[in-house]
Parts: C-alpha cells; sequence; structure tokens
C-alpha cells in the first residue's frame, strides 16, 4: 500500500512516499535534486562538465570520421571532418597535417585556409599566420579571419630564447 508522507518541519516541500514502511524518493524529487546540483555548481565546474561533454562528441565524431576513411581514405568530406575534430581536441599537428592534404588537392579551399590561420593563432606561429592569411586573402580578399591574422601583433621572442 502506498501513501504520501505529510509535510512536516523541514521538509522544504519535498514529497516522500512511504511503501512498506520504506521511504522512496520520486521522480519530481530527483529532477530537483539535479536542479539544485546544477545551481549550486561554480562556473568552473559548469565549464569543466561542458568541455568534457564536447570533447566526447569530438571523439564520437573522429570515430566516424576514421570509419568512413578505412573505407575511403580520400573522401573529402570526411578528411575536413576528421581535421575539424582533431582541431577542436587541440590536435593541432594532426590537423594541419590532414588540411595540408586538402589543401594540396585543393589550394583554393577556403575553409582549410581559414582553420589553418585559427591553428596558426592559436600555436603563436606568426609564420603559419602569414603565409596562410594571404593565401587566404587571394581566394576571399575581404576574408575577416585573414585581415584579423595579419593584423595580430608577432609574438615577442621570449627572454629564455635570447
Amino acid at each position: 500500500m502506498r501513501r504520501v508522507g505529510s509535510r512536516g518541519a523541514g521538509s522544504h516541500g519535498s514529497r516522500m512516499v512511504q511503501t512498506s514502511g520504506t521511504n522512496e524518493i520520486t521522480a519530481h524529487d530527483r529532477r530537483l535534486v539535479g536542479v539544485v546540483v546544477t545551481v549550486h555548481m561554480t562556473g568552473q565546474q559548469r565549464r569543466a562538465r561542458a568541455d568534457a561533454q564536447i570533447r566526447g562528441h569530438q571523439l564520437a565524431a573522429l570515430e566516424h570520421f576514421e570509419k568512413v576513411l578505412a573505407g575511403s581514405p580520400e573522401h573529402d568530406t570526411a578528411l575536413f571532418g576528421k581535421a575539424v575534430a582533431l582541431q577542436l581536441l587541440w590536435k593541432f599537428d594532426e590537423a594541419a597535417a590532414v588540411y595540408g592534404h586538402l589543401l594540396a588537392k585543393n589550394p583554393q579551399a577556403e575553409e582549410c585556409l581559414v582553420n589553418m590561420v585559427t591553428i596558426g593563432m592559436a600555436r603563436k606561429d606568426d609564420e603559419m599566420v602569414r603565409q596562410y592569411s594571404e593565401k587566404l586573402l587571394e581566394v576571399r580578399p575581404s576574408s575577416q579571419t585573414a585581415l584579423e591574422g595579419l593584423a595580430t601583433p608577432p609574438v615577442a621572442p621570449s627572454a629564455a630564447a635570447t
């Protein structure tokens, strides 16, 4: 037999259901607990949780593109998807290699050029940024990414390098 317990002092309105003398938490209460836990997470904790979810999606995408490429190694869309997934996972060397392969096949591939500029900026590789920004401007003279890449001041050599 199932009956709803009373809302006593300190229960904060939660609904407890007693069945055969044991307390059970309802599905509604579980949802409330999830909301409370999420609300009490710090911004850093929420960001870490989101990053983990995104990373999981990128790893799954990378796995998918690898399967497609196993059957068709020159599939341009799968190669591009693999490069983007690698880039989002901060595997810049691997991503740049795939973009380079695609650019060897099609030097006018605007998305690859944009992403190479972005990788150069993330690496603080001024030469890479300049090289791919200039190529990108040949394809699209008003490219915001290329203009930003060329406008970014060069990284000063560190004191350790001198």
